[in-house]
């Protein structure tokens, strides 16, 4: 009868306990799910923002004249100095010789200029004249 009594004795204090371990859990509980809720937030925002990058570039990229942008590049150099120059769907492949640094400078910034992704830009210097080799997809 000791140990019945002795928790009968301490019963509300039991209780007490419990209840504040419960209010403590319920706390921890809830500052987790906000953070979660905070972190599920900014991943849509971000998510949100990419979409609408999307939609900006899907909208340059499907003008009419940026074809024929591209295709200026190739009037921009001396046709001697154009290697190759293949232009299909939206991708160009380009390679361009023996240019000044003058020349180099002018296609690298019309290139630059045009809305397009460059998936590669290799120049390589030739004494005092470079090669351009530039590939592009839009």
């Amino acid at each position: 009868m000791g140990v019945i009594s002795m928790i009968r004795k301490y019963q509300n204090e039991g209780i007490v306990l419990l209840a504040l371990l419960l209010l403590i859990g319920g706390f921890l509980y809830q500052r987790g799910m906000e953070r979660k809720l905070d972190v599920s937030l900014e991943q849509s925002k971000t998510a949100a923002t990419e979409i609408t990058q999307a939609k900006t570039l899907q909208k340059v990229w499907s003008t009419k004249g940026l074809k024929q942008k591209v295709t200026a590049l190739r009037g921009s150099v001396i046709p001697s100095k154009v290697k190759t120059f293949n232009l299909a769907k939206n991708k160009l492949n380009a390679h361009f010789f023996q240019l000044t640094g003058k020349e180099l400078n002018s296609v690298a910034t019309r290139i630059a200029s045009l809305p397009v992704r460059i998936q590669e830009f290799a120049v390589t210097r030739m004494g005092t004249q470079y090669a351009l080799r530039c590939s592009c997809t839009w």
